[in-house]
């Protein structure tokens, strides 16, 4: 009989713990699952702000988990104007210095034409100035929403050129002297504290805030993250590349040979003026940002992360 009364004392008290233990369990994972943000990640701009830890995981809160972003195929709409001093056969700059080996082999890359169609029409022809550097800069973007075009960190932001760009124009569709949808300035520059502190490639990627809201008319891409491998993943890469006659867009696609945490590597070919153009997946989808040539086998690109998915995210909020 005391044998008895042992073991239901025992189960009693065992199943007394267990009602304690799961709702503290349970409330600490409502409770205490805050995002967590690594510094060089914290989003900063050519205004001089910075946002704190705090502000974007309350950010990351509101916004929810989110994976995807949609594409917009726009209105498509022509509103052309010419660009009188174009010279085809000019030879402008790109911030990257050019590397040779981003033409992997044979070049594969073919002229898009028309650029006026969906979704050629999101990627944007950049022309940089720079604060300590002569001349104009190349380099490409894309549409992410009405008024924020994603490209690449040092496309923004430049050390070696002084730091922030001071003058950005924004052309979608360019194809020669033709700005098929017009053009628009950026008005605000945004990147990361890995990027303009240390010029980590990690975090080689930013946005531009613009004047018109021109991806009304020519649309955006969509862009996502995920955890797993993107490797094996067909993407297509277009952009305004510095080797070919000055304003025309090129394109090559591929697939992902290689994906780390932070960056990803393709047999795409590539040429200086082609960093901040878009990584992009057939649904229109953005998986990387092009940030350079690495070797005479690869060509890499910034990876969407989710930290980065947030702040492309927070600065189309801006």
């Amino acid at each position: 009989m005391l044998k008895k009364l042992n073991v239901s004392l025992f189960l009693a008290t065992v199943f007394l713990l267990v009602s304690l233990i799961l709702p503290l369990t349970s409330f600490a994972s409502t409770t205490d699952t805050v995002p967590v943000f690594d510094d060089r990640d914290l989003p900063v701009s050519s205004d001089g702000k910075e946002v704190s830890k705090e502000k974007m995981q309350e950010f990351k809160r509101t916004m929810g988990e989110k994976s995807s972003s949609p594409p917009f195929e726009g209105t498509g709409k022509l509103n052309p104007t010419m660009d009188e001093s174009y010279d085809e056969n000019e030879k402008p700059n790109s911030p990257e210095e050019i590397d040779t080996n981003v033409v992997i082999g044979t070049d594969n890359r073919t002229r898009v034409n028309p650029t006026t169609t969906y979704p050629n029409r999101t990627v944007t022809f950049l022309d940089v100035k720079y604060p300590k550097a002569p001349g104009s800069y190349r380099c490409t973007g894309f549409f992410i929403d009405p008024d924020t075009v994603a490209t690449a960190g040092h496309c923004v932001h430049d050390k070696s050129k002084g730091g922030w760009a001071t003058s950005i124009t924004v052309i979608p569709g360019k194809t020669g002297r033709s700005n098929p949808f017009s053009y628009t300035m950026g008005t605000t520059f945004y990147s990361v504290k890995g990027w303009t502190e240390n010029e980590n490639s990690d975090y080689d990627y930013g946005a531009i805030k613009v004047a018109k809201s021109l991806g009304n008319t020519v649309g955006w891409l969509g862009y996502s993250w995920q955890l797993s491998s993107l490797n094996g993943t067909g993407v297509i890469l277009q952009g305004y590349p510095v080797d070919k006659p000055m304003g025309t867009m090129w394109e090559h696609s591929g697939s992902i040979q290689w994906s780390l945490s932070n960056r990803i590597g393709y047999h795409i070919d590539t040429h200086g003026g082609q960093s901040g153009a878009p990584v992009y997946k057939s649904t229109n989808h953005a998986v990387g940002i092009h940030s350079g040539g690495y070797s005479s086998y690869y060509n890499v690109g910034t990876r969407i992360t989710e930290a980065k998915f947030d702040n492309l995210s927070y600065w189309k909020g801006l």
